[in-house]
């Protein structure tokens, strides 16, 4: 937009940066943000008007106000409509799941992802986000055909024998549609939606402002770190959105159970995969959740779970979005497991401490587990570390007289994340991802057998972690790690003596000093200084105006006075609504 402004002539240059330098002037003004906050276009802002409009509507004016927004939204916006009285009175939860709803698929994606986060919100929003779906209507037949062979530089009958042009699948993202290669492969085709790149790209640049306004001005925001919450969420998106890599997840999963014969993954067509569009093989089966037979799904239950158990406690890479509905049933037995677009991978230090974890649960060693929990560094500025882990012994404790087999290793791990959310902890995200999918995969595993033990199925894998971890050579090769890194840190502490030394002498060692809780006060101050100057403006133009009136007793001196007033009208009013 910038360039073909550029191209154009010198008027339209200057009057397209005066646009956005206006704008970006007005969001900082609007807000009292310093500068850093990015720049809007007009579509962006018309984008945060209408999210922060519906926010409003469903009763989250106090963030608005908290935050410093509300000056970008229209006065008439301000006043309690009907329709804010009518949701004032639901709960928290089930405002906050229809708002996302009518802000659309981003948002919506949002409140999925936190709908995971048990260590940050309360089990009532959890439950309600829990709802959210992002099915969406199909898009028109020529859309997605146009997309798809834009992406293949070919029309479709040159590459498919057969394509089914209505889809099985519609979400916020993309599309699934069956077909069959000229080589008579059966294959699924995953097409992105057209101009959802731009509509993720405008409302994630909303969304961080948001959070950098909260982070700002909202003090208790700060234990959720909405910043950091919101660029691991962008990253997320742009993952989701990447179909090369989710085609790199896939062939990566096909690596590693290559050799298991109880699992099956979808074979990759990269000569047909593009930005926009994933083709891969198509796996004839049936939904977990649809799958009949108790006995079948006994055996069938269990070689899931192990299959998981694997991803997570072996390999270190597992699928972190196991629904029924990404887990097929094959004629012969096997277990399909698609979709690969949110997966996690697990460093060796975060692997470490998992296996060590359940080890610990499994042999109810109480203050084992929440010393690796502390060590993780979840603990956070306002987290009281010994009455968190003496909460996280009180739950492993409450098992100390049953029987292995008896622990509810699903129940407890939400126990640690309420836990966690209460004592303001901060859970790595990669911790977060790994209990749902075992809280998931164990939920499903118990509706089907309500027997069933996730401890006891994964026995073999507690029993050679706890060999691997007791083991002459693995104890040996710990010993030598840890001398060896204190070996390095000791070597290097005349180093950097030195460095911070030279530093005095030179005069250039710099300390900064953070002052917290001005950032209201200076608000305050700011605010009312600017209301004194517009106050002393327009008492001079009244003033001005009635000169005028009396020299010229006509129409133009009276429609200046008249303009003076509404114009001081309109102030007052503004001023009061705020109070």
């Amino acid at each position: 937009m910038k360039l073909n402004a550029k191209n154009a002539n010198r008027n339209e240059e200057l009057e397209f940066e005066t646009e956005a330098m206006t704008l970006k002037l007005n969001a900082k003004n609007a807000n009292g943000l310093e500068v850093g906050i990015c720049m809007f276009l007009k579509d962006e802002l018309d984008r945060l008007r209408e999210v922060l409009g519906i926010a409003g509507k469903y009763g989250f004016g106090e963030f608005i106000r908290g935050a410093r927004l509300e000056q970008n939204l229209p006065i008439t916006s301000r006043w309690i409509s009907p329709a804010q009285r009518e949701f004032a009175a639901l709960p928290r939860g089930e405002k906050l799941r229809l708002m996302l709803t009518e802000l659309g698929p981003t948002f919506i994606k949002l409140g999925q992802v936190l709908s995971t986060r048990e260590d940050l919100l309360p089990e009532d929003v959890i439950s309600e986000l829990k709802k959210l779906q992002d099915r969406l209507p199909p898009m028109k037949e020529g859309e997605a055909i146009g997309a798809i062979e834009k992406s293949l530089h070919r029309p479709i009958p040159q590459v498919f024998r057969k394509f089914e042009r209505k889809p099985v699948a519609a979400a916020s993202i993309a599309q699934v549609h069956r077909a069959t290669l000229k080589t008579g492969e059966k294959v699924i085709v995953k097409v992105r939606r057209r101009g959802i790149e731009d509509t993720v790209r405008k409302d994630m640049k909303i969304m961080m402002w948001l959070a950098r306004a909260a982070e700002r001005y909202i003090p208790e925001s700060r234990r959720y770190s909405p910043v950091l919450l919101v660029d691991r969420f962008d990253k997320e998106m742009r993952d989701e959105m990447d179909f090369r890599k989710e085609g790199r997840n896939t062939d990566r999963f096909a690596r590693n159970f290559g050799e298991d014969e109880t699992v099956v993954i979808p074979k990759m067509h990269w000569d047909y995969t593009g930005d926009g569009v994933l083709v891969q093989e198509h796996i004839d089966g049936v939904k977990l959740d649809e799958l009949e037979g108790e006995k079948l799904k006994r055996e069938v239950i269990e070689k899931v779970v192990i299959a998981y158990l694997k991803q997570i406690l072996e390999l270190g890479f597992f699928q972190a979005d196991p629904h029924p509905g990404n887990i097929l049933i094959t004629k012969d037995g096997r277990v399909g497991i698609i979709d690969f677009g949110r997966c996690v991978m697990l460093t060796d230090t975060m692997r470490e401490r998992l296996e060590a974890i359940f080890l610990a649960i499994v042999q109810k060693d109480a203050r084992a587990v929440a010393d690796e929990f502390v060590n993780m560094g979840v603990a956070g500025e306002e987290t009281d570390v010994e009455q968190f882990r003496a909460d996280i012994e009180g739950v492993i404790k409450e098992y100390y007289d049953v029987s292995i087999e008896q622990v509810d290793v699903g129940f407890v791990l939400r126990q640690i994340m309420e836990v966690s959310n209460r004592d303001r902890a901060r859970v790595p995200p990669e911790l977060v991802s790994l209990i749902r999918t075992l809280i998931i995969i164990e939920g499903i595993a118990r509706s089907t057998d309500p027997k069933f033990n996730l401890i006891r199925t994964g026995r073999p894998f507690f029993e050679r972690i706890m060999r691997e971890k007791t083991s002459p050579k693995n104890v040996i090769s710990e010993g030598l790690m840890k001398i060896s890194r204190m070996g390095k840190t000791v070597s290097s502490l005349p180093v950097q003596t030195a460095s911070v030394l030279s530093m005095l002498e030179r005069g250039t060692l710099k300390i900064d000093l953070e002052h917290k809780g001005f950032e209201s006060a200076v608000y305050d101050i700011s605010s009312a200084m600017n209301r004194l100057s517009i106050s002393l403006i327009l008492a001079s133009i009244i003033i001005a105006s009635s000169f005028v009136l009396n020299v010229e007793k006509g129409l133009l001196g009276t429609l200046i006075f008249i303009f003076a007033l509404v114009l001081g009208f309109v102030y007052l009013l503004k001023m009061a609504l705020r109070l």
